[in-house]
């Protein structure tokens, strides 16, 4: 691998590039550069007629952007600009395929944990559905469970999660926890749309949002609100051993066809004894 300075305007950004959110990153970067100079040279490979990025997206993004302002110079570094032209050393790369430079271009951000969970999808999903790779393939590469990926797939795809609730999790409305959630009713579009505003309204955490979709999942018949148990929650979450089961999962609350239903999963009979009194003397 061989160091080159390179002419900026001879340098692309990477078509893999993950990266969907720069501006702040950029401006704060661009004034480390213009007064302590570039410390890292970018990682580039040759095409034909051009020079693409690799690894450095950011570097080369905030060079173009302190040319755009007028910068005349920069301290010693791996960069320099002269006659109004900025140059970059840059390791030039001889990468094997195409799916090398998917593989840099992903890792060289999601290795800095600064990817929102929604972008690490978009990413996933091209991986998948335009790059050739089979999910076992990104489960080895990147570490990410199996599970996940087949729900960061399903996430973008709007048979599974209409393009409201999209947008939300894009805003960082909803967390990764709540769309896998909310692609698990798919199948019941009604139901999807009460769980998600209640959890937009409600500002619903994760743990109550999964609770509800099982709720739905066993009876997807009965509406949000008829299984809505408000005054009964509100007593039995003033006991505190109630609450630890309830926050725990340990004692749920539902409705089924025949009626309101307390769920409740223990070990043991003392547990089991436990429970009742305790939820026999709030009733």
């Amino acid at each position: 691998m061989e160091i080159r300075e390179i002419p900026l305007d001879k340098i692309k950004g990477s078509i893999y590039q993950p990266r969907r959110r720069e501006d702040r990153e950029i401006g704060r970067l661009m004034e480390s550069i213009a007064v302590n100079g570039l410390r890292n040279p970018a990682v580039v490979r040759q095409r034909a007629g051009f020079f693409e990025v690799v690894s450095g997206h950011r570097r080369i993004a905030a060079l173009e952007a302190l040319l755009k302002r007028g910068t005349k110079e920069l301290p010693r570094g791996e960069a320099r600009i002269a006659g109004g032209r900025a140059f970059i050393n840059c390791l030039l790369f001889d990468m094997r395929g195409e799916k090398e430079a998917v593989v840099s271009g992903f890792l060289e951000n999601y290795e800095r944990l600064d990817l929102s969970p929604y972008e690490q999808a978009v990413c996933i999903k091209e991986f998948v559905e335009e790059k050739g790779f089979t999910q076992d393939e990104i489960s080895k590469r990147f570490g990410i469970n199996k599970v996940n990926i087949s729900y960061m797939i399903s996430s973008l795809d709007p048979k599974s999660l209409p393009a409201h609730m999209i947008k939300a999790w894009k805003e960082g409305k909803l967390t990764f926890a709540h769309v896998k959630v909310l692609v698990r009713l798919r199948r019941y579009s009604e139901r999807q749309r009460e769980l998600f505003e209640m959890i937009i309204k409600k500002r619903l955490a994760s743990k109550d949002a999964e609770f509800w979709c099982l709720q739905m999942l066993d009876e997807p018949d009965i509406p949000l609100d008829e299984r809505r148990f408000d005054a009964l929650e509100k007593r039995l979450l003033e006991r505190p051993l109630l609450k630890n089961y309830i926050d725990n999962k340990l004692i749920r609350l539902g409705r089924s066809k025949r009626g309101e239903k307390i769920m409740l999963s223990f070990n043991g009979e003392d547990e089991l004894k436990q429970m009742l009194s305790e939820i026999l003397e709030t009733i």
